[in-house]
Parts: C-alpha cells; structure tokens; sequence
C-alpha cells in the first residue's frame, strides 16, 4: 500500500512539475514567490502577503522547472506550508498594488528646501552665488522669527508645549531649523544659561558669520529647553524609519511559525485572498 501511495505521489508531482514547468507561483502564510523561465535561468520574485516585492533573483540551473525553482526560494527561507498560487490572478493583484503606491508617492511625497548656505557673502559674491546667499538668508531670519514667535505663543504656566513645533520644522525644514537654534547657541557660547550638551551639539554645526541677526531672541532657557525637544522629536523621527527589512522580517517569523519539515505538496487553486 506505501508503495502504491509513494508512486502516486511520484506522479502527481511529475505532474505537477510539467504543468509549472516554465512559469509557477507559490504562496505560504507570509507571502507569494513568482517564478518564470529566461534565456539567463529561473528569474523569481519574492512578494509579503500585501503583494509587494521584497526581493528578486536569478537561478542559472536550467534543469529545473519554474515551479522547483519557487519551491527552493521557499524552503530556503525556512517555510513549508507551501501551496500553489494561480499565477496570473497574483501579478494582477502586484500590478494593482505597484499603481496604487505610484499614486501615494505623488501625494505623500516628502517637501524640499532651499539648503542652508554657509559661506559668507564676499565668498558668495566670488562665487556667483549671491540670490543663494541671499535666499538662504532671508529664510534664516523668518525662521529665527518663527522659532521665537512660537516661544512666545506657547509658553504657559512655566512649561513650553511642544507639540506644535513640527510645523516650524515642516515649514523651513529639520536643517534650517537645527542651523538657526545652533548658531543661537553659539553666538552666546558665554552664556551658562545653555547646557553643556547642547552647546557641544550646536558647535557641530556650521557658523552663519555674515548672519549675526539670524538668532532666537526668546529668553536662553527657552531656547534651551526648545533644543532638547527638537533634538529628541528629530531623532525619534529617525527611529521610526529605521525597520528591519522586509526580507528580514520574513525569515524570523518563518523561524519562529515553521520549525517543521517539509511534506508532499498538494495543488491548491486561486490565491484564497
């Protein structure tokens, strides 16, 4: 009787491996694989369950089938629970998805700021770059306005909010932002009202020479303690697009959801979405 299921087995995979032979998409609970035949090889693409691409390459062993070949880039990364996946239904639902993110990417697409210019004007004049001196300067002075107008708005009950902030950094950008309140700090690198931290960080900056007026006027407490939250808000913005990659993820949850090995493989139709 095993040998009579062992042979049936056989053939269904045979089978199987013949129909897929130069075009296959497997899927596991964590994602899809794609694979199709070239003149290179085996080219595959691995997809997350929300059918965006997390990696691709090429398998130059051309004895293979496509469907084998998607099997490997699966067992590979630790996952067993493989079915198949109609392939045509999965790069219809890529598509979709790559069109939709083209059109986020329009809308959500992040702002650009005129850089901060740090020569002075002689050296600007020299250069032929004078409207960016200028330019840069004049945007120094708004947002040294802007910082110590927002002081002035929301200082209350001895505490400065600031939770409105991110719109002075979103207006003039993190740069801006950050050159003005250093060149503040150093300007009166005198004055122990300003910590010892932040006046060593407004120092690793560049000094503004020409644009002595291009400083907060608020109150150096103020000021000082307004550094602190720029600085932290800045760097829990850093933290938040430093992720793990989604090849990454993948392979840890694989470890963690699939410690078993892999059993015979049974056709399994559609995508099950």
């Amino acid at each position: 009787m095993d040998i009579i299921r062992g042979c049936i087995e056989t053939r269904a995979n045979d089978l199987i491996e013949e129909k897929y032979c130069d075009e296959a998409a497997l899927r596991t609970p964590l994602g899809f694989v794609e694979a199709h035949r070239t003149d290179e090889g085996i080219n595959f693409t691995i997809y997350d369950i929300n059918f965006k691409a997390v990696d691709n390459g090429v398998m130059e062993n051309s004895r293979i089938s496509a469907y084998e070949a998607a099997e490997k880039v699966w067992l590979d990364n630790g996952l067993s629970n493989i079915m198949i996946a109609d392939r045509e239904e999965l790069l219809q639902k890529v598509q979709e998805v790559e069109n939709s993110g083209k059109i986020d990417d329009l809308e959500e697409e992040a702002p650009t700021f005129p850089p901060v210019y740090v020569e002075t004007g002689a050296y600007a004049r020299d250069h032929g770059e004078l409207d960016a001196y200028r330019e840069s300067a004049k945007l120094n002075r708004e947002c040294a306005h802007a910082i110590s107008e927002y002081i002035s708005d929301n200082y209350r009950d001895n505490k400065l909010d600031d939770s409105g902030i991110k719109d002075v950094i979103d207006k003039f950008g993190a740069d801006r932002v950050q050159t003005v309140l250093a060149n503040t700090i150093q300007q009166a690198d005198w004055d122990r009202r300003y910590s010892q931290d932040n006046k060593a960080w407004a120092n690793t900056f560049p000094a503004l020479p020409d644009n002595v007026y291009d400083r907060v006027t608020s109150h150096p407490c103020l000021v000082d303690g307004l550094t602190d939250m720029v600085r932290r808000q800045l760097r829990e913005a850093e933290k938040t697009t430093e992720k793990p990659s989604i090849r990454e993820q993948l392979k840890t949850i694989a470890k963690e959801i699939e410690p078993k090995k892999p059993k015979t493989k049974v056709p399994d139709k559609g995508l099950d979405i």
